[in-house]
């Protein structure tokens, strides 16, 4: 015997349509929120894991900045050019060996009107580089040649090596300041909405005095400013000066600060 089929009534399918869509209505704002956050947290974690690893990069380099070319010229290892130590071999920290603008995999967001065009730049190997080439590769301006000094560069027991720098069979300051990363595994991913990561990396050195500085590039006063790591946010518009001022960003910009440097 056949079976007779029931089907929905059109009264029935009206019903089931209008509650799906009372659902979808509730809970498609509570779904973008959830996202949304989720991004956020993801970004935070993003820029707080590359500011330790500059830190990192900072405290076993000794260096003040990232640089254009950190060779390790001679092979002696590190030292100050002084009265003591008249042959010493640490890279020019001055600012024409400077990274001004430090980023990551991404598009280049937009700039607000509150913002700076100077976090837009391109890369050009040499003021402005990829994060990566100098915590994760030591290829600065993506250039062999460029690359900081590691422990394999380092002698022992060189009379005209800076103690503070050399490493020493016995005595000094027993230390070896080289890079020693990779600091990231690679490759350092855009943010969560695609656009790059930036650091400002020029204000770097918590330096608050204008003795050894360029009034010109670093401002007013000679006063280094914040230097933090920055992505544009989920209105992947940056709205920061690139001259942070007193560790605020730019409508919803998020910052993860290395070093404050604001004077009022």
């Amino acid at each position: 015997m056949l079976r007779k089929t029931k089907f929905w009534s059109l009264i029935e399918l009206t019903i089931i349509l209008t509650v799906l869509s009372i659902l979808c209505a509730i809970l498609a704002p509570v779904i973008d929120r959830f996202v949304r956050n989720a991004k956020i947290v993801r970004c935070r974690e993003d820029i707080q894991a590359i500011g330790c690893a500059i830190n990192m990069f900072i405290e076993d380099t000794a260096n003040s900045y990232f640089l254009r070319d950190g060779s390790h010229f001679p092979k002696g290892g590190a030292g100050r050019q002084d009265s003591d130590f008249i042959s010493g071999s640490a890279p020019d920290q001055d600012v024409g060996n400077r990274v001004n603008l430090l980023v990551s995999d991404g598009d280049i967001p937009e700039v607000g009107a509150d913002g700076d065009n100077t976090w837009a730049e391109p890369i050009d190997y040499g003021h402005r580089d990829f994060i990566e080439y100098h915590i994760v590769t030591n290829n600065p301006g993506r250039n062999a040649s460029h690359s900081y000094r590691t422990p394999t560069d380092l002698i022992n027991g060189a009379a005209d090596q800076d103690p503070m720098f050399a490493r020493y069979e016995s005595g000094g300051f027993n230390s070896e300041f080289a890079w020693r990363g990779p600091y990231m595994t690679a490759p350092i991913d855009p943010d969560p909405w695609g656009n790059r990561y930036a650091i400002n990396s020029i204000y770097l050195d918590p330096i608050a005095n204008s003795s050894n500085l360029d009034v010109a590039t670093n401002g007013a006063g000679g006063w280094e400013f914040d230097c933090v790591v920055l992505s544009a946010g989920p209105d992947e518009e940056i709205d920061t000066d690139f001259d942070v001022d007193g560790l605020t960003p730019g409508d919803d910009d998020l910052i993860y600060t290395l070093s404050g440097n604001s004077r009022p």
